[in-house]
């Protein structure tokens, strides 16, 4: 936890645009998140609404992409902040944990893919 910044955030505030550099990734603690998708100038598109325990951020901050979508929070929310800067720390002091911390984002961004092919086989059908 000592790597972590955390974050009190207020409904509306964003995260991330579209086409920003990423830092960072955020656990949610309490609260939610919605990210967004722009598909028109000034359009936007829900993605997905995630509550507690969900990360925001993961995949950009691993594969060091600019972000691809919009993150706001939709009610006052509790996040975690993991920067790029943090992670890099936590390899030299505690190689353990950033192993444990890498399995759970994987079962993270597991779990979300597989609730993507589901909604794409069920809107197919």
């Amino acid at each position: 936890m000592g790597y972590l910044e955390e974050l009190a955030v207020e409904a509306g505030q964003v995260l991330f645009h579209a086409g920003d550099a990423v830092d960072a990734l955020y656990l949610i603690e309490t609260g939610e998140i919605t990210v967004l998708l722009e598909i028109a100038a000034g359009q936007t598109r829900r993605l997905q609404s995630l509550g507690a325990g969900n990360l925001v951020g993961e995949t950009e901050f691993f594969s060091q992409a600019l972000h691809q979508t919009s993150a706001i929070a939709d009610q006052p929310s509790t996040l975690y902040r993991l920067s790029q800067t943090a992670l890099q720390q936590m390899q030299k002091d505690h190689l353990e944990g950033v192993a444990t911390f890498q399995q759970f984002v994987i079962r993270r961004v597991s779990d979300r893919l597989s609730s993507t092919y589901k909604e794409v086989t069920d809107l197919s059908e």
